[in-house]
């Protein structure tokens, strides 16, 4: 009789499983990838392929080249005009990438940047000198199922018609983030910026920055690259002229950057290369109906084996930790980190940076510019004594000496004035 029942649950549930596979992936709307994964290949909504498409068309005359490998090498070796795209959800790129893409801009070529989180070793390299309260980690966002957008331009403005992008994801309209940059960005000291675009008539999403001979175009909603957006009339024509900025010339198409990898794993996996086949056995199963319906049986019968053999196994007493304060581990890591380095002049710069900022936030005081006023301005405000802020300086001054000795004994004394003053001030 027990086994009687036991056929007859196994019966059942494989009846229910079979139902839900037929209703969920026997739907040919369910077959659409809704994956927000801008890659090239991808025909679908959020795919970039009508971008690069769009790209290769532009500048008939020169050709668009897909960055796989090694983006420093590349860029390195490329003498005449050219221009560099990125369009992804965030940009993972090593130092040597970015110092040369730094150099490619700074020789005349342009960059357009479209990421809805900023790059921020990068950005801080372009933004020396910033104000306001904008962090690097993240642009703030409005939430809203969908926006307007539009040009700056004169010559490049969609006018009064606009771009009307609403988000859909399984066909249903829903609440996504718009990115952009924080009103407060644009100040005295980032007065050389040029905001080129922006969404709902107060947010700015799109900028330049001008960088040696050339410059950068950083765009907060990659979103608007994607196939989805240039099916639409406008959403084209957005496109269409916003690469008006680029340049006549060979087109590079960062694909590399948008995988995470370890930099330090010689791993073929790691360092993001399986990602990119475009084909593989398991993509190619779920393309077909028939073996798709054997791999989710399969898959459904081997849970259902999982499922009746567990009960006949006595269940597993769980360890439980204790807990413990990782504060003071993280703390130790931090600091092993530094003494492994041995690099004072880094850690002094940190340091120096963090005050400035300290300066700003509670003093109100710009830092873009330390003469006597500042210091006696800082003095005053913060009822230190002159002194000491003047060492700090010195000290601050000397980090920044170009081939200069930064020794230990000097970290430590900017690290004892800076805590003198950290104790004290008002």
């Amino acid at each position: 009789m027990q086994d009687n029942k036991k056929y007859i649950l196994l019966g059942i549930a494989i009846l229910l499983m079979t139902v839900f596979f037929a209703y969920f992936f026997g739907n040919p709307k369910k077959q659409v990838n809704w994956r927000e994964d801008y890659k090239e290949i991808n025909k679908g909504p959020f795919g970039t392929f009508l971008s690069l498409k769009l790209l290769e068309e532009y500048f008939p005359n020169n050709g668009v080249t897909i960055l796989k490998d090694s983006i420093a090498q590349t860029l390195e070796k490329e003498e005449n005009p050219a221009n560099y795209v990125f369009v992804g959800g965030n940009m993972y790129m090593d130092s040597l990438g970015e110092s040369a893409l730094l150099k490619f801009v700074e020789r005349g070529n342009k960059a357009l940047i479209a990421s809805k989180s900023p790059p921020s070793d990068l950005m801080q390299l372009v933004f020396e000198d910033y104000c306001g309260t904008f962090y690097w980690d993240y642009y703030p966002v409005v939430q809203d199922s969908s926006a307007y957008f539009n040009l700056k331009h004169p010559d490049l403005s969609l006018g009064d018609s606009l771009l009307h992008v609403a988000f859909e994801e399984e066909f249903d309209t829903t609440t996504y983030h718009w990115h952009h940059f924080p009103e407060d960005f644009f100040c005295e000291e980032n007065e050389h910026l040029v905001a080129l675009g922006s969404f709902d008539s107060w947010a700015i999403n799109f900028i330049k920055v001008n960088y040696g001979k050339g410059s950068f175009y950083f765009h907060t909603n990659p979103i608007l690259y994607t196939n989805s957006v240039l099916k639409q009339e406008d959403g084209f024509e957005y496109a269409h002229r916003s690469f008006a900025h680029l340049q006549e010339g060979e087109t590079y198409w960062d694909q590399r950057s948008r995988i995470w990898y370890s930099e330090n794993s010689q791993d073929d996996w790691f360092r993001g290369k399986k990602t990119f086949e475009s084909e593989g056995p398991l993509k190619y199963i779920l393309a077909q109906p028939s073996l798709a319906w054997a791999w989710y049986l399969s898959l459904a019968l081997g849970l259902l084996y999982l499922l009746f053999r567990a009960k006949r196994q006595q269940r597993v007493i769980p360890v439980t930790e204790p807990n413990r304060n990782t504060s003071l581990e993280f703390i130790s890591t931090i600091g092993r980190m530094y003494f492994v380095q041995n690099d004072h002049r880094k850690l002094a710069k940190d340091k120096a940076r963090l005050f400035l900022a300290y300066v700003r936030d509670n003093y109100k005081i710009q830092t873009k510019k330390i003469d006597n006023s500042f210091i006696q301005t800082l003095a005053n405000k913060a009822e230190i004594s002159p002194d000491l802020i003047k060492k700090i300086v010195e000290i601050k001054q000397k980090i920044n000496l170009p081939g200069g000795l930064f020794t230990e004994e000097m970290l430590i004394d900017f690290h004892q004035a800076l805590d003198q003053f950290y104790k004290n001030c008002k």
